[in-house]
C-alpha cells in the first residue's frame, strides 16, 4: 500500500465514492463536502455542504451521483441524500421504510439493496430494495441475524455482507458471520446455518466499512473491537486485509493496511482500492490517513 496526500481535516465513520475520477468522502458529523482529484492530487473542501449532519452512511455511486442510505445523528436516520458534482447540490431522495444508520448496501442491476443497521439503540434484521427510477422502496426478506458496522458488497449478482455486530453504536468483539442475498429468489444465505459451506470471516469485527469487490474478491480492510477482542494491534483497531474469492469460497490474508483503522469506507478506482480517514482507536476517532493499494503488476 502506497500513501496519498493527507486529507485536510481529520475524518471518521466516513462514506465515500469515486465519479469522474474524483474521490468524495462526508461524515464524522459534519456536512462538509470534500474530494480529492484521482488525476492531479490535491483536496477540495469548499464543495455544497449536504443538507443532513451525521455518519455511519451506506453509499453507492450511481449514474454519476453519489447516494448516502441512512446515518447516526443529524435526523439522517434512514434518509436518503444525493450529491450531483455537476451541480455541486445536494437532493432528498424518498426515506427507507425503517429509520436506520449503520446499515449495509449494495447497488445491482440498477437497484439498492439495503439490509440491517442501528434503529434506536438496537440492531434491526430489516431489509429493503430502493427503485432509482421510482424512487420507491420495497421491503424484502429479512437477514437471517440482523447486524451493523459490516462490510458490505457485491460481485454484482448477490449482496455479500461481511461481519458485523449487534446492539446500539457500542463497540464490540463483532460476529465472524457471512450472509448473501440473492436478489432473483429473494432468500438469503449464510455461514451460520446448518450445512453452510459458506467459510465466515476470519477475524470477528465491525467496522470495516465497504467491502471492496477488486479483481472478482472482496476486500475486507481494517476494523475494531474490544480490549477482550484478538487480533488486534493498539488502541484495538485492525490493520488486517481479508481477501474473500466468492468462487472459490476461501479466504486469504493480503497485506495489511499500513495504518490499522476503523470507520473507513473503501472504494475502487483506476485499479487501485483508496482508503481516506478513519478513526486509529476504537469508538470514536479520526485521522488523516489517506493510503492506497494495488495489486502487484503480473
Amino acid at each position: 500500500m502506497g500513501n496519498r496526500s493527507c486529507s485536510p481535516a481529520g475524518r471518521g465513520e466516513i462514506a465515500s465514492g469515486i465519479i469522474n475520477g474524483v474521490l468524495y468522502v462526508v461524515g464524522d458529523d459534519t456536512n462538509a463536502t470534500m474530494a480529492y482529484d484521482l488525476t492531479i492530487g490535491g483536496w477540495r473542501a469548499d464543495l455544497a455542504q449536504r443538507p443532513l449532519v451525521g455518519d455511519h452512511h451506506g453509499a453507492e455511486v450511481i449514474d454519476g451521483k453519489l447516494y448516502l442510505f441512512g446515518g447516526l445523528g443529524g435526523g439522517s436516520a434512514g434518509q436518503v441524500q444525493i450529491y450531483d458534482p455537476t451541480t455541486n447540490s445536494w437532493t432528498l431522495g424518498a426515506a427507507a421504510p425503517y429509520a436506520a444508520g449503520s446499515v449495509s448496501t449494495a447497488l445491482i442491476g440498477g437497484k439498492v439493496y439495503m439490509a440491517g443497521g442501528i434503529v434506536g439503540n438496537a440492531t434491526v434484521a430489516t431489509a429493503a430494495v430502493y427503485n432509482l427510477i421510482t424512487d420507491t422502496w420495497e421491503s424484502i426478506a429479512p437477514m437471517p441475524a440482523g447486524r451493523n458496522h459490516t462490510a458490505a458488497g457485491t460481485e454484482g449478482q448477490k449482496f455479500y455482507i461481511f461481519g458485523g455486530r449487534t446492539g446500539g453504536n457500542v463497540v464490540s468483539t463483532g460476529y465472524q458471520s457471512v450472509q448473501i442475498y440473492d436478489p432473483v429468489l429473494n432468500t438469503w444465505q449464510w455461514s451460520g446455518q446448518a450445512g453452510s459451506d459458506i467459510p465466515p470471516l476470519p477475524q470477528r469485527r465491525g467496522g470495516m466499512g465497504k467491502a471492496a469487490f477488486y479483481e472478482n474478491e472482496f476486500y475486507v480492510m481494517g476494523g475494531e473491537t474490544t480490549s477482550s477482542g484478538t487480533g488486534q494491534v493498539a488502541g484495538n483497531v485492525y490493520n488486517r486485509v481479508d481477501v474473500y474469492n466468492p468462487v472459490a469460497k476461501t479466504w486469504r490474508l493480503e497485506t495489511p493496511m499500513p495504518t490499522a483503522r476503523h470507520g473507513i469506507f473503501p472504494v475502487v478506482g483506476n485499479g487501485k482500492i483508496f482508503v481516506a480517514g478513519g478513526g486509529v482507536q476504537a469508538a470514536h476517532s479520526s485521522s488523516r490517513v489517506f493510503e492506497v493499494f494495488s495489486s502487484p503488476s503480473p
